[in-house]
């Protein structure tokens, strides 16, 4: 049960992010693709934890805790 609710949230994450910024991608300098995913399981994990809140502020959640705790921006190619 509690992977399912990781996968709905995660997918709920992919989907409001696709629909705010189609060509905005994660950027941290010297990171790789594995490290990108890895720090997004992380944030995604703290997400899981709230249990609270509507898929904007969950959204809203996760990025934060990419820039600040993992050192992640948002860049555009």
């Amino acid at each position: 049960m509690k992977r399912l609710m990781m996968l709905v949230i995660l997918v709920g994450l992919m989907l409001s992010g696709c629909a705010s910024t189609t060509s905005a991608k994660w950027c941290k300098p010297g990171a790789t693709e594995e490290d990108l995913i890895s720090d997004s399981r992380y944030c995604r994990e703290k997400v899981a934890l709230l249990r609270t809140g509507t898929q904007q502020d969950r959204w809203d959640f996760w990025s934060r805790c990419m820039k600040t705790e993992k050192g992640w921006s948002r860049c555009t190619e």
